[in-house]
Parts: C-alpha cells; structure tokens; sequence
C-alpha cells in the first residue's frame, strides 16, 4: 500500500536512506508541508545530502502525518 506523502516529500537536494516507519511525536515537529505537529502518530523518513554538495547537514528526518 503506497503511503500519499511518497508521491510529495521529495527533497531535490537529498535522497531516502530509509523507508517510512511509525513514530510518535512528543515534541514539536515540522511536517513536510509545513505544519506543526506536537502529541500525535506520524510517520518519520530519513533523508541523507548528495554527495556533490556541501554545507548544511549530511543527514535529516522529514516528517508527515498519519491519516486515518
């Protein structure tokens, strides 16, 4: 089953080192889209830099809600 976010949350800069895996967001969090998040299920990706760039962090997490 595809998750929606798949098809938006895709940084030009970055690419996925891990697939989307439940977690719980017990602090604030910025979504994908640019909503905060704080007390709910989300769902959680990690991305890693390019490695023709530089600057910035070498890895990051982009976040999405979970609907039901």
């Amino acid at each position: 089953m595809p998750f929606w976010a798949e098809r938006y949350a895709k940084p030009m800069f970055g690419f996925p080192i891990t697939d989307w895996h439940d977690a719980f967001a017990w602090l604030p969090v910025t979504t994908f889209d640019g909503r905060w998040v704080w007390l709910r299920r989300v769902k959680r990706r990690r991305y890693h830099l390019h490695d023709h760039l530089t600057g910035g962090p070498d890895q990051w997490s982009i976040y999405a809600t979970v609907t039901q």
